[in-house]
């Protein structure tokens, strides 16, 4: 698969730059220190810099990650009838554990059965 590293540049987010620098396998500093979305992707960026513990992330997961999502479209979409409803996994999370390369950890969002096959 072909990707343009620009588009990350494009962003100027320090978790879209982790992301980025894991896909290109680089092992660069991060130009820039500041997440555009602090109180929703934080503990992402934390956890990948290891400043919080994977018990720690996977009880943010478990218990605070869907509650916080209550702005986002998919936020109880499993109350409608437009059939819209694909299950509430954070595929984000999912990508961060794979990264990391912690295959035995379990959480109710995380779709594991995908990452750890």
């Amino acid at each position: 698969m072909e990707y343009d590293k620009r588009l990350a540049d494009k962003y100027d987010d320090a978790l879209v730059e982790e992301l980025s620098n894991y896909v290109f396998n680089e092992n660069t500093k991060c130009k820039n220190a500041e997440l555009m979305y602090p109180n929703d992707y934080g503990i992402f960026l934390d956890f990948l810099n290891k400043k919080v513990s994977t018990d720690e992330f996977i009880e943010y997961m478990d218990n605070d990650w869907y509650a916080s999502c209550k702005e986002c479209y998919f936020y109880d979409s499993h109350k409608t009838d437009n059939e819209t409803y694909t299950g509430y996994w954070s595929w984000l999370a999912a990508a961060i554990l794979k990264m990391m390369a912690i295959n035995n950890a379990a959480c109710r969002f995380i779709p594991s059965d995908l990452i750890y096959s």
